[in-house]
């Protein structure tokens, strides 16, 4: 990654996906908000450094970013971050029994809002894919006998200068003739 890409253009505060919880948010370049991994679990009530240790074995930690973040106390650290579209998957990957039953409440929701989200996206590339099969399947059977057509074209006398054409024709290749 360069060095453009990792800086932050703007940090601001923004909802949770599915949740109420304010966290901050940091900007690059290109637009994407990064959310600081640190505090999605303090909205969650559970301890950051034992969760990321674990997530960052994860499959979903490849697109994880250790961005700089600016703090009041401290100033500016390097945290780890994750895309905003990657935290709802967080809510189901620690012990809900570590937050209070109001919180666990609003994660089966969070959980079931997210899934219905992957349930979409999943029917529209389906559907997408089944067009792409009728496109391609109506493209080759169009094409089936073009083998035909090519050696007819092969098969045609040529003179110099000249492109046979279907139906017998010639016509010389060459300008005004």
């Amino acid at each position: 990654m360069n060095e453009r890409e990792q800086e932050v253009v703007a940090q601001t505060m923004i909802s949770l996906p599915f949740l109420s919880d304010e966290v901050p948010a940091l900007y690059l370049a290109d637009g994407r908000p990064y959310i600081p991994v640190f505090a999605v679990c303090h909205a969650l009530g559970i301890r950051a450094d034992m969760h990321i240790r674990r997530w960052r074995r994860l499959a979903l930690w490849v697109t994880a970013r250790k961005l700089p973040f600016l703090t009041e106390k401290r100033g500016k650290r390097l945290v780890w971050c994750l895309l905003i579209s990657e935290v709802p998957f967080l809510y189901g990957l620690f012990d809900w029994k570590l937050v209070s039953p109001e919180r666990r409440l609003q994660l089966h929701r969070a959980t079931e809002e997210q899934t219905k989200l992957a349930d979409l996206a999943y029917q529209t590339m389906q559907q997408r894919y089944r067009a792409m099969r009728q496109a391609l399947f109506t493209f080759l059977t169009t094409c089936a006998d073009i083998d035909a057509l090519l050696q007819r074209y092969t098969a045609a006398p040529a003179r110099p200068g000249t492109f046979p054409f279907p139906g017998g024709h010639s016509a010389r290749a060459q300008d005004g003739a």
